[in-house]
């Protein structure tokens, strides 16, 4: 839409407006404050992150970065209760294939692109009318990082047909949600938040022709 000047109208579900830096951060805060993890074990995840995103741009550091993800590993299991680690079995090979499997994914062509990539920029291009939809819980997509920003762009573009919608109590899936955390996915009812389908109607049906 940013390219082409012959779309009529986008509809952004959960869509971000923040680089994905920032976006996988605030995940990262929002679950584990959901699991009940501590401000200090929060903090120390996050900097692990921003550790994460150095290498990956500068693609220096890879061999330290395993050393540090394996002793975070560790230090995981060595909270666990003795049944617990009974169930995970062999330690090291469970230490070795999470740690290999995280830095398989850092190294991953879409993750640095994912990492650096500023949607603003793009929707700064649009002219076409924009709805944008998020949800009130969305934990992967969160609504107070990403709805003021977007409006921010719109506002600045000039971009005089714009709509962001809220819905109340729904996930990053438009489910109807208790907490918006993706583990509750698969509990929850398979069906949008009531409104859902009619406000993207209505919304198309007042520009298409």
């Amino acid at each position: 839409a940013a390219r082409l000047k012959d779309i009529a109208f986008i509809v952004l579900m959960a869509g971000p407006a923040v680089s994905g830096d920032k976006i996988i951060s605030k995940q990262i805060e929002l679950l584990m404050h959901a699991g009940g993890a501590t401000e200090i074990e929060i903090k120390t995840e996050l900097a692990r992150q921003e550790q994460v995103y150095k290498v990956v741009r500068t693609n220096k550091g890879w061999d330290e970065l395993k050393l540090e993800l394996q002793k975070d590993a560790k230090e995981s299991l060595n909270k666990m209760t003795a049944e617990e680690r009974k169930a995970v079995g062999d330690e090291e090979k469970l230490i070795n294939t999470s740690t290999d499997a995280k830095i398989k994914g850092a190294k991953s062509l879409w993750f640095k692109y994912f990492i650096d990539f500023d949607p603003a920029k793009q929707l700064e291009k649009v002219k076409c009318p924009v709805l944008g939809l998020f949800g009130e819980l969305d934990m992967q997509v969160p609504l107070d990082l990403n709805k003021e920003p977007m409006e921010k762009v719109f506002k600045k573009s000039g971009n005089k047909d714009y709509t962001i919608h809220v819905f109340p109590k729904a996930n990053h899936l438009f489910q109807e949600a208790t907490t918006g955390n993706p583990a509750e996915y698969a509990t929850l009812k398979k069906e949008f938040v009531p409104g859902f389908m009619d406000k993207i109607a209505e919304w198309i049906k007042q520009r298409a022709k």
